[in-house]
């Protein structure tokens, strides 16, 4: 779903989209999605789709706005509840993250490049360094950051 811009301007959502951090997220840190997640998800663009090609009105652009706000928390829902169901996945990222700080430290790279940076971690670990925080946070109650400095 493609949505310019300037259809939101001057909304409480333009305002408010920034919360929503998995659009910082790289292409591989998917939403995995049940079922009924997924009709939920579906039913909502259905919605937004009928209203786009419905005649439009005053009412429309709020209509659409209201209907994609609901989309973005649903999946706001979804993606922060799969860090909780996903534990394998989840603790696999943890364990890859302290070899790398393991690895990093004992090459005495701490010496030579000063501590790792949460870019260069998630780079290591191919994610995102938001979804990276997102699977610390979970597990850890810490910020890639504090994790860091932590080790």
């Amino acid at each position: 779903m493609m949505i310019h811009p300037d259809f939101l301007w001057n909304t409480p959502l333009a305002r408010n989209i920034h919360k929503y951090e998995f659009f910082d997220y790289s292409v591989n840190e998917a939403l995995f999605l049940s079922e009924k997640e997924e009709e939920m998800i579906n039913a909502i663009a259905c919605n937004i789709a009928r209203e786009y090609q419905s005649n439009i009105d005053k009412f429309s652009q709020n209509i659409i706005i209201s209907q994609i706000e609901t989309l973005l928390n649903y999946s706001e829902r979804f993606y922060q509840r799969q860090f909780i169901t996903r534990k394998i996945t989840n603790h696999k990222i943890l364990e890859r993250l302290e070899s790398i700080l393991e690895d990093y430290f004992r090459n005495d790279d701490l010496e030579t490049k000063g501590l790792p940076s949460v870019q260069y971690i998630a780079n290591e670990l191919n994610v995102s360094p938001n979804y990276l925080s997102g699977v610390l946070k979970v597990l850890t109650v810490q910020s890639t950051q504090q994790h860091i400095h932590n080790k």
